[in-house]
C-alpha cells in the first residue's frame, strides 16, 4: 500500500511539472519582460532629467551616487519581482494542477470499477458543474450496475 502512495505521489508530482512549466514560462516570461521595461524606462527617465539640468556637470559625485543608488534599487526591484513572481506562477498553477489531479484519479478509479467515488473540488476552484456532473454519473452508473445485477439474478 505503501508503495502504492509513493507513486501516485510521483505522478502528481510529474504532472504538476508539466502544468509549472507550460504556465509558468509563458505568464513568467511576460511579468518579467514588463519588470524589466518599467525599470529601464525609469532609469532613461532618469539618465534625461539629469541631462536636463546638467546634474553632472554641476554636481558629479552626487550624480554618480544618486546613479548608483538607482541602479541597486532597480536591481533589487527586479529580482524580488521576479521571486514574487515565480511564487504566484507556482501557487496558480498548483491550483490548476490539483483540479486536474482530482479528474485523472476520479477517472482511474471508475476504470478500476469503484461506483462509490465521488469528487469534490475546493470552492475556490469554481468547478461545482463538473463536481456535479460527474457525482450525477456515478449515481447513474451505480443505478445501471445496480438494475444490471438485479436483472442477471432474475434470469
Amino acid at each position: 500500500m505503501n508503495l502504492f502512495s509513493s507513486r501516485r505521489k510521483l505522478s502528481n508530482l510529474k504532472m504538476t511539472r508539466k502544468f509549472h512549466f507550460k504556465y509558468l514560462g509563458q505568464l513568467l516570461l511576460v511579468m518579467i519582460a514588463l519588470i524589466v521595461i518599467a525599470n529601464i524606462s525609469l532609469y532613461l527617465y532618469f539618465e534625461e532629467h539629469c541631462q536636463n539640468v546638467n546634474v553632472a556637470q554641476r554636481a558629479p559625485e552626487k550624480y554618480h551616487t544618486v546613479r548608483a543608488v538607482l541602479i541597486t534599487v532597480l536591481c533589487a526591484e527586479t529580482v524580488l519581482g521576479v521571486v514574487a513572481m515565480v511564487s504566484l506562477t507556482i501557487l496558480t498553477t498548483h491550483r490548476i494542477a490539483g483540479t486536474s489531479i482530482k479528474l485523472r484519479n476520479a477517472f482511474e478509479e471508475v476504470r478500476k470499477g469503484n461506483l462509490e467515488h465521488r469528487i469534490k473540488f475546493r470552492a475556490y476552484d469554481h468547478f461545482e458543474e463538473v463536481e456535479d456532473a460527474f457525482n450525477n454519473m456515478m449515481e447513474a452508473l451505480k443505478e445501471r450496475a445496480g438494475d444490471a445485477s438485479e436483472q442477471a439474478a432474475d434470469d
